[in-house]
């Protein structure tokens, strides 16, 4: 009767771990959040008024240093920020979609500054000053398995060539 309840634990413990190991796998497996990102290159555009726009590259897109065919971006914000500083002013402005969960980025789609696009919402924190910033797109790719970061540091203003 021993042996019995010892095989029956065993088998039991083993069953266990099995359960544990398979959910937290498909867990980190289904998430894109749980794997690495695409990553790609943003170009800066001025709009006829003259404010900053930002379009992401898609072609520049790799995931794991290997080029990646990416059709378009279902983008959860656009943020520019000082690489430089640590502290809660670290975001200058933020761009997110306004009352869904992504705006989708198409190839050759940009976003830009004080724009009347009432699909999106911006926030200034504290005005751009002259000064290093960085500005990122982030989302999912467009089957929204795989995590998106599009990234470029600048200098403000910016100097147009």
């Amino acid at each position: 009767m021993t042996k019995l309840m010892n095989n029956f634990s065993y088998y039991l413990l083993n069953s266990i771990v099995l359960l544990i190991s398979l959910s937290i796998s498909g867990c980190i497996f289904n998430n894109p959040a749980h794997s690495p990102s695409i990553t790609g290159d943003i170009e800066i555009l001025k709009d006829s008024k003259g404010d900053l726009c930002f379009m992401p590259l898609l072609d520049s897109a790799t995931f794991m240093e290997e080029s990646v065919n990416v059709r378009s971006i279902n983008m959860e914000y656009l943020t520019i920020s000082d690489p430089n500083s640590t502290g809660g002013d670290r975001i200058k402005i933020n761009i997110e979609p306004r009352n869904q969960e992504y705006f989708t980025l198409k190839d050759g789609q940009k976003i830009c500054l004080n724009s009347d696009n009432s699909k999106l919402e911006e926030t200034v924190y504290t005005p751009l000053d002259k000064q290093s910033l960085s500005v990122s797109i982030a989302g999912l790719d467009h089957k929204k398995e795989l995590s998106v970061i599009f990234y470029k540091e600048f200098d403000y203003p910016y100097l147009f060539e």
